[in-house]
């Protein structure tokens, strides 16, 4: 499988997660965590920076720090946007929102989240599906 082949499998995977992570309905059930939904975003700002990664053919470690993602890219001369490095505030996400409860996370946060999250998945859906 090609490189823009398995981007678009990685962006496929980033929408899903965007959807699930912005879905505030799921805060009316009592059994659904703002935290778990925070992780979906962290997850979908990281996989469409795999994405691009994967677009270019930038080798990757197995990270879910998106600062590290953002990185590789710059180092290998992809442009970056002042939002997509913004993102790196969804690292805490990524582990301590699911195992931590010191975060205490409020709709607030997910509000800002999903628009960060949606600012990196649209800036990745335009590189991998129209380059």
């Amino acid at each position: 499988m090609d490189n823009k082949t398995k981007a678009k499998q990685f962006i496929k995977r980033a929408k899903s997660n965007l959807i699930r992570g912005k879905e505030t309905s799921y805060l009316d059930l009592k059994e659904i965590a703002i935290e778990d939904l925070c992780f979906d975003l962290q997850q979908s700002a990281e996989k469409s920076l795999k994405a691009v990664l994967t677009f270019y053919g930038i080798d990757y470690p197995f990270s879910h720090k998106l600062n590290i993602l953002i990185d590789l890219l710059e180092e290998n001369s992809v442009e970056i946007p002042e939002f997509v490095k913004d993102s790196v505030i969804l690292n805490a996400f990524a582990v301590e929102a699911r195992y931590d409860d010191v975060l205490h996370l409020t709709e607030d946060v997910h509000k800002e989240s999903v628009e960060i999250t949606e600012n990196v998945y649209n800036w990745a859906e335009i590189i991998v599906n129209e380059k």
